[in-house]
């Protein structure tokens, strides 16, 4: 209302801490950390998924063949089977015998409906882990690779020390609680801090045109100087709250150590 005209504003402005006791470098230190456990968690993830895989087909393979051998029982059995029935029909057996035989033809009958059942529910395991149809038909070739080495327990239980991403996440995890904790102990310290602005203004777009204005330009300096110095408890239970998170991140890394190392016996024994 007081000045139709149009007006432009050219503006320039800065700020720049000087003093602020590793708060940038330790939130960078904070956020290089979180992607570093992200990473470690995809590999973890994708170990995850090679594993699933591999329990899937060789899960496959196993039902596959128990089925191959309750179909061939099936047959034995059948056979065993008509020949009592002959046998009791020529009078050579009693009947309890050929029930027994019934019986017998009877459950691996049901074996092998459970065998067939499992087969199909190991094909449709792996198909969904390969994100296919579930009801599509799988051709599987044979594992054949045999080829096993096996160092000794104490080089296995080095080898998982050393590779295992979990041990690595937790290491991870205890270096983030630690950047949080050196986060808090900061804000018992003072930040300085330099800031500043230019503006001008004018009636045209080059900003040449300004001499009806009052004040056509301004520029300012500042420093600040902040300091808090009483906050009642918070910074105090904070620092308290941050190494408990210390204290427990190592407790998981130390319960993870002893975790792979019975893993890695009960693999051993195992194979």
């Amino acid at each position: 209302l007081t000045d139709p005209d149009s007006n432009f504003t050219l503006s320039v402005g800065f700020e720049q801490p000087v003093y602020n006791p590793k708060q940038l470098t330790d939130k960078l230190a904070l956020s290089n950390l979180k992607v570093n456990g992200a990473e470690i968690e995809q590999e973890m993830q994708a170990r995850e998924i090679v594993l699933n895989v591999l329990t899937a087909y060789f899960t496959l393979l196993k039902t596959r063949e128990q089925m191959s051998i309750a179909q061939k029982q099936v047959h034995q059995i059948e056979t065993h089977e008509h020949k009592s029935n002959a046998f009791y029909e020529a009078g050579k057996i009693p009947l309890n015998e050929l029930l027994q035989a019934k019986v017998r033809l009877a459950n691996a009958r049901q074996t092998n409906t459970v065998a067939e059942n499992r087969a199909k529910l190991a094909e449709s395991s792996v198909n969904l882990l390969l994100r296919r149809p579930l009801e599509r038909s799988l051709k599987v070739e044979q594992w054949t690779d045999t080829t096993i080495w096996v160092p000794s327990l104490s080089d296995c239980l080095a080898f998982a020390l050393e590779k295992r991403p979990e041990l690595r996440l937790a290491e991870t995890e205890i270096g983030m609680a630690q950047t949080r904790l050196q986060m808090a102990r900061h804000d018992y310290h003072p930040t300085f801090d330099l800031g500043g602005f230019y503006y001008r203004k004018g009636t045209e777009a080059d900003l040449h045109d300004n001499s009806d204005m009052k004040h056509p330009y301004e520029w300012q300096l500042r420093a600040v100087l902040s300091w808090t110095i009483w906050s009642g408890n918070r910074r105090w239970k904070q620092i308290a709250a941050e190494r408990a998170g210390v204290s427990r991140s190592r407790l998981k890394h130390k319960g993870l150590i002893d975790l792979i190392g019975f893993e890695v016996r009960e693999a051993y024994l195992y194979l």
